[in-house]
């Protein structure tokens, strides 16, 4: 079980902790699932670091990834 915990202490006049008050919330099915995705993202790039064929991703019109086949696409076009 994986458990999300907030919470302030509780102190007495003398400034001594006596306690403290707060909230703990289960975060097991959330834990799990970036867990999932973390798994996925790495088998994703095993693929795409191996993978003989160009592979890329543009997000807002930038290259956000280019596995090693492209680089060697795009270096063979480029003006020398």
């Amino acid at each position: 079980m994986h458990l999300e915990t907030s919470g302030v202490p509780m102190l007495n006049e003398a400034g001594n902790l006596v306690g403290y008050r707060g909230s703990d919330t289960d975060v097991t099915e959330r834990k799990r699932a970036d867990d999932a995705l973390l798994a996925s993202e790495e088998r994703f790039r095993a693929l795409a670091e191996s993978a003989l064929v160009g592979i890329y991703v543009l997000q807002d019109g930038k290259y956000a990834y280019v596995n090693p086949a492209m680089a060697r696409v795009f270096a063979t076009l480029s003006p020398k």
